[in-house]
């Protein structure tokens, strides 16, 4: 499957996620509701920056839409989130840090790489 395929798909089952119809996406992001259909039939590719305003509106990282990275997999990662927080926690993560990372998944988005990096580094200097 190429990424094209993966990011059509993505952003419809987003957008049947949120119970949005392709007017009402449209509509949300500035685009009509024909541009929404080509785009998720893969009739039409997209830009960056409409490919950002995507991933923003369903508070999504742009790499989960395209299907690429550490993130192409986001709905799973989110899936297991409880099971990476208790993880972090064995590993003496602070307080403050865990309940942010529970309460608000952009944090989350943002703080995990810098988590695995720091068990890599940690693991590797041994």
């Amino acid at each position: 499957m190429n990424n094209t395929n993966i990011f059509s798909e993505n952003v419809k089952l987003l957008r049947e996620q949120a119970n949005l119809s392709q007017a009402e996406l449209g509509a949300a992001i500035g685009i009509s509701k024909q541009t929404v259909n080509d785009i998720e039939h893969g009739r039409s590719k997209t830009t960056l920056d409409r490919a950002i305003i995507l991933a923003d509106y369903f508070n999504v990282p742009l790499d989960y839409l395209v299907g690429n990275g550490i993130y192409a997999y986001w709905d799973k990662v989110i899936e297991i989130k409880p099971i990476i927080i208790d993880e972090l926690i064995k590993l003496q993560i602070p307080e403050k840090i865990i309940n942010k990372l529970e309460t608000d998944d952009n944090f989350f988005l943002k703080y995990i790489p810098a988590i695995f990096y720091k068990i890599v580094f940690d693991y590797t200097s041994k």
